[in-house]
């Protein structure tokens, strides 16, 4: 809001540094809030990510696939479960 502020007051007094430093204000307060956003989203999606993996667990795969990273290297050869993979 400030960089709103000095954005407008730099018009009004026709100042172009003032009008400058309120658009960086403004610029740099959008980022902030679209970083908040991608975090958010991103805890969001690794939630779900561990809700799948503990259900995968539940249905059979080897329990190393709980853990987020773990990927399917599980057993070797990018196996999951708990068979033989000779």
């Amino acid at each position: 809001m400030t960089g709103k502020v000095e954005s407008a007051v730099g018009t009004m007094l026709g100042s172009s540094s003032l009008k400058a430093k309120g658009l960086q204000k403004e610029q740099e307060a959008n980022s902030i809030k679209l970083q908040g956003q991608e975090l958010a989203e991103a805890e969001r999606l690794e939630r779900e990510a561990m809700m799948r993996r503990e259900r995968a667990v539940g249905h059979g795969a080897h329990p190393g696939n709980r853990h987020l990273g773990a990927g399917m290297n599980i057993g070797g050869a990018g196996q999951t479960g708990t068979g033989p993979f000779n």
